[in-house]
């Protein structure tokens, strides 16, 4: 039955078809016309649709609020997809970025920055040289416009860019260049790198070019112009005594994307905290970030301790071990280095490691990655090559010897390694015995006993010794008193593997590991280094991969990873791989902490 409400909502609604219908057509069109002639607009005011809600009923006016609404709300959709289709996020400059460090740093100078040190690093920042290595791991032309080598390969040619300045504002020329070249090579400066200008020869005849020469033909001299550069005036009347005492040292002027600020020290005279600013004059890309401060601390544990209470933005050289718990608060970034962890043998001391088949079993006992989950707490890619993914020369397609104890058993007993009764194998009275020897660290003494545990599985009997980090050298690897060594190696910024794998490295201060002459291992490296033209050095580096895959003198595990840790707005991180921690800074110019929007 119909209701009161209802029943007026039909009257209203029926009213003007009744009046309609009551009213003739001549009184109509009397009203209509003293309508109009009040107002003669037939669209209503704004003041007009304000009377409009008393004349609705309170359903009605839901009825419009509701249609109003989802109006607006379908506006705001359609302008939200717009925006997301056609607005991004971009890089902007400005912001500043405080990085921890740990130990006391002593010489901002590429000629006396020791390798793996804090002087390294910020050297990065304020130091280029004639070439650098991009964000690919090549080695591209910087300061210089180009690089031509000869013929012969002994010399090489290099041009300056034009226009090329100084933080303070003087030029930059070949007589820099020259000067500072000439210094490392003098071994009265002590310079670490004195060592790779052995006979080398530097001339300037011009402003902007430079000539070196080396005795004989050296695929990877490149590298070495990849070192910073002095400005020749303000250091050429030190001494070799004076040098190392400059002020220079500590407040250098420098050529990078950033410049020496501020300095701060403790009562000592030890150096607390450096403050570099965005370097103007800089001819590369120009750096996003206008500042970035550095805070030293005495141990990782401080280090940590001030990421976390946000003392610093960022920290390197994040221990794997810690790299779960600091995710919780910062983002953290690992970069491949150009670094491989493995065991090398030393066919000298141990008869059973002479014997190819026991080393391709050892090699076949070993699960890389349950080894990296194990040891490493998961930071590591597996390798099983002398060579990286992404150098020149690399190959995928070496012999192999993956997981499988069964075959490593199988390929022992057909070697005539028979099991004793105690499961250990002997052959001729001889046993399958020897030592594995590494570095007293927790990652390396965990690997090592997973190790050994996975060789005694197939027979072999390891005893594990660890020595002391101040000792490993002196004691076990420069007399190469060890049967097998786990070890990591660095390559080269050329990925060159001479001074790593040719026979003449392995005696002391040689940086060759594995211990065993191969003559045809040592004809490839030779013949790869004195090329003049790609396609051979290439092919011999090809060579000499398949005969290391072959013969085993190492088994090859893991590539490290460079851990970085940081907050999260830090943003540009590039580079596939790094052959030292330094090597994140050679691509600061991209990074940024700002962003704003941009139209696609």
């Amino acid at each position: 039955m119909p209701t009161a409400n209802s029943s007026s909502w039909w009257r209203r609604l029926a009213s003007p078809l009744i009046s309609r219908w009551r009213r003739s057509p001549a009184v109509e069109a009397d009203d209509r016309a003293l309508v109009f002639s009040l107002s003669p607009s037939r669209i209503p005011s704004w003041r007009q649709l304000g009377y409009l809600p008393k004349l609705l009923s309170r359903r009605e006016r839901r009825f419009i609020r509701l249609c109003l609404s989802l109006a607006v709300i379908s506006l705001l959709v359609l302008l939200g997809q717009a925006v997301t289709r056609h607005v991004v996020r971009v890089p902007d400059d400005g912001g500043s970025l405080t990085e921890g460090m740990v130990g006391t740093p002593q010489y901002l100078n590429p000629v006396l920055a020791r390798p793996f040190t804090a002087d390294t690093e910020l050297s990065r920042l304020l130091f280029r040289g004639l070439l650098r290595v991009d964000e690919r791991s090549q080695i591209v032309p910087d300061l210089a416009q180009s690089v031509t080598v000869s013929s012969d390969g002994k010399t090489y040619t290099a041009v300056l860019r034009p226009n090329l300045k100084w933080s303070d504002g003087q030029p930059l020329t070949a007589d820099d260049v020259r000067y500072t070249f000439e210094t490392i090579a003098d071994s009265g400066y002590q310079s670490p790198n004195q060592g790779l200008f052995a006979n080398l020869t530097v001339a300037s005849p011009d402003s902007r070019t430079v000539v070196f020469t080396i005795p004989e033909a050296n695929e990877p001299f490149r590298s070495v112009l990849t070192l910073g550069l002095l400005p020749a005036k303000l250091w050429q009347d030190q001494t070799p005594q004076t040098f190392p005492l400059a002020e220079l040292n500590v407040k250098p002027v420098g050529n990078g994307p950033f410049k020496f600020q501020s300095v701060t020290k403790d009562r000592n005279g030890n150096v607390k905290a450096f403050t570099f600013v965005q370097n103007k004059l800089f001819a590369g890309p120009r750096p996003r970030l206008d500042k970035i401060n550095v805070k030293f601390y005495p141990d990782a544990n401080s280090a940590l301790d001030a990421l976390k209470s946000n003392a610093v933005d960022s920290f390197g050289g994040l221990d794997a071990a810690n790299s779960d718990q600091v995710k919780k608060y910062r983002t953290v970034t690992p970069f491949a280095l150009s670094q491989l962890t493995g065991v090398f043998f030393s066919q000298k001391t141990n008869p059973a490691l002479k014997v190819k088949e026991v080393r391709q079993a050892l090699a076949m006992a070993v699960d890389r990655p349950a080894l990296i989950r194990q040891a490493f707490h998961g930071v590591g890619r597996p390798a099983d090559g002398p060579l990286l993914p992404g150098q020149p020369a690399y190959r995928d397609d070496i012999k192999r010897f993956g997981f499988s104890v069964d075959q490593a058993n199988a390929l022992l007993d057909q070697a005539g390694w028979k099991r004793g009764d105690n499961g250990l194998r002997q052959k001729g009275g001889a046993a399958l015995k020897f030592a594995l020897t590494t570095v007293d660290d927790p990652t390396y003494v965990v690997a090592s006993q997973a190790l050994a545990q996975a060789w005694r599985v197939i027979g072999a009997d390891v005893e594990v010794k660890t020595v002391a980090p101040d000792r490993i050298q002196k004691d076990i690897i420069r007399p190469r008193q060890y049967d097998a060594l786990l070890f990591g190696q660095i390559s080269n910024p050329d990925g060159d593997p001479y001074s790593l794998w040719h026979s003449s490295q392995q005696r002391d201060a040689g940086f060759a590991l594995a211990v065993a002459f191969i003559k045809k291992v040592d004809q490839a490296l030779a013949a790869a280094r004195t090329a003049t033209d790609a396609k051979t050095h290439d092919d011999a580096l090809r060579d000499f991969q398949a005969i290391i895959a072959d013969e085993v003198p190492a088994i090859i595990l893991v590539q490290s990873e460079y851990l970085y840790a940081h907050q999260p707005s830090l943003r540009g991180l590039v580079g596939d791989r790094f052959i030292a921690p330094a090597d994140r800074f050679d691509n600061i110019s991209s990074w940024y902490v700002k962003t704003r929007l941009s139209w696609k």
